[in-house]
């Protein structure tokens, strides 16, 4: 048996498309459209979807009502509790640092890199106080400038998350200011060399500081379902920018190798059409790519509408094509669990083979042609397959024994990550053209929630100061 984790943000995704959660905005749309690929792949290639049942009282019936077709698992029944605290203390330890207008942290710095998010932050003037503001270097009205609105709206989306589950309430102020001089940025800071009034300062704007807690939620929640991936042997499937910092962190704690993480970032970014590239063995962990089509934008030309595309996905699964793909993953997993795999050539190589025959077969069958051509997606799988979970780096206060709820049994002795490239989605995504209006077309936006859209900072100004800005 196949098992995918699904995190309760993808399912707030998915809601949010559906009508039934509000948006804040639009600019989540295309987001959630990733987020609901992202079920849309669990439900065709695993045999079961599996997710935490951590929402807030109030809101736990409806959730598991809105998706029948997901085991929903308790805390106190899956014994998760401790591993929530250590998730806790393990995202503390990532704090993100803004020194000269830039993040200069390592991993905040590299998860931005990642996806291509150029920031800066600089004083700007307002009733006469100077308010440390974030930017995104390049110019308004530029598709560049319009992804940065979709990654903004999917990263201040976490706090949104962090109201609606059970979670820490101290990540919030988790930061560090420093300028440009070294000097540490406090309550009295005052702007050296101001050209209005003395320097004096408010402290961050509302957008700043609500981004920089979501910075730290989504490294929380990321490292926290990593860790109950890892506990359950279920592979993963979080909200596509948890992803993205999810593989920072396992590179970072040793779970992953660095050449490991690198090959996965290669993999993820390449724009690869062949049908199936080789596994990669590196420090006994694996990577299988294997592109597919969109079927979200496929099945939702066939029904016409978003509400509809998970009921068709489900009975989709039974599709020889798709069975094929399954069972073939399902092999791929079993003998990579069985330590197997360094051996294995021949079986690896014949399972290769019929993955490649499979996936061509789906692409012919299941791709979505528009006037610009959406690539096809890149399903890959980074494998962690040591001997046993105690044999993996040790990590201080998370090597915590925890008992596979009755159901979830199987062999098996690391367990799998499914990543995409969030950048590439929403370029693909916007492509879709009429096939997005109608994912999009239920979407309901809750006039009275607070919007923080994206300032703008032309790179030529970089460094400049005015009447109504200064350099941090």
């Amino acid at each position: 048996m196949s098992y995918a984790l699904i995190d309760n943000a993808t399912l707030t995704a998915v809601q949010r498309l559906l009508g039934t959660v509000a948006s804040r905005s639009r600019d989540s749309v295309d987001g959630d459209i990733a987020a609901l690929e992202n079920v849309v792949t669990a439900i065709l290639f695993y045999d079961e979807l599996i997710c935490l049942d951590n929402y807030k009282e109030e809101f736990r019936t409806t959730r598991r009502d809105a998706f029948p077709f997901i085991r929903f698992y308790g805390l106190d029944n899956v014994n998760l509790r401790e591993l929530d605290n250590s998730a806790r203390a393990e995202s503390l330890s990532f704090r993100p640092e803004i020194r000269g207008g830039e993040f200069v942290d390592a991993d905040y710095r590299a998860f931005l890199e990642q996806l291509r998010m150029h920031i800066v932050c600089t004083w700007d003037i307002s009733s006469s106080v100077y308010y440390l503001t974030m930017k995104m270097l390049g110019m308004p009205e530029t598709p560049e400038f319009e992804k940065y609105g979709k990654l903004s709206a999917a990263i201040f989306g976490e706090l949104v998350d962090a109201k609606e589950t059970n979670g820490p309430a101290d990540l919030r102020d988790n930061f560090v200011l420093v300028d440009s001089r070294g000097t540490p940025i406090g309550n009295d800071y005052r702007v050296p060399n101001a050209k209005w009034g003395d320097g004096i300062t408010g402290g961050l704007t509302p957008a700043l500081r609500v981004f920089l807690a979501a910075l730290n939620w989504t490294a929380y929640k990321s490292i926290y379902y990593t860790l109950a991936a890892r506990a359950l042997h279920a592979d993963s499937l979080l909200y596509p920018t948890r992803q993205a910092f999810q593989l920072r962190w396992m590179q970072k704690t040793g779970m992953y190798s660095s050449d490991f993480a690198s090959g996965l970032l290669r993999q993820i970014s390449e724009h690869s059409r062949d049908d199936v590239k080789c596994i990669v063995e590196a420090s006994r962990s694996y990577i299988v790519n294997i592109p597919i089509p969109f079927f979200t934008a496929w099945i939702t030309s066939k029904v016409g509408d978003v509400s509809e595309v998970i009921e068709y996905a489900q009975e989709l699964r039974g599709d020889k094509r798709i069975q094929a793909v399954r069972e073939q993953m399902g092999e791929l997993r079993y003998l990579l669990d069985s330590g197997e795999g360094p051996a294995a050539t021949t079986g690896l190589n014949k399972i290769v083979k019929k993955l490649a025959d499979a996936s061509l077969q789906m692409r012919r069958e299941f791709s979505v042609v528009s006037r610009q051509t959406v690539s096809p997606k890149n399903l890959i799988k980074g494998y962690n397959t040591l001997a046993s979970a105690a044999q993996l780096p040790r990590i201080p206060e998370i090597d915590i024994p925890i008992p596979i709820p009755d159901g979830l049994r199987r062999p098996s002795t690391g367990f799998a990550t499914l990543y995409r490239d969030i950048v590439r989605d929403l370029s693909d995504i916007a492509r879709l053209e009429t096939i997005r209006d109608v994912l999009g077309r239920r979407v309901q936006v809750n006039k009275d929630a607070r919007v923080y859209n994206p300032k703008t900072e032309a790179p030529e100004f970089r460094n400049r100061s005015s009447e109504w800005k200064s350099p941090m």
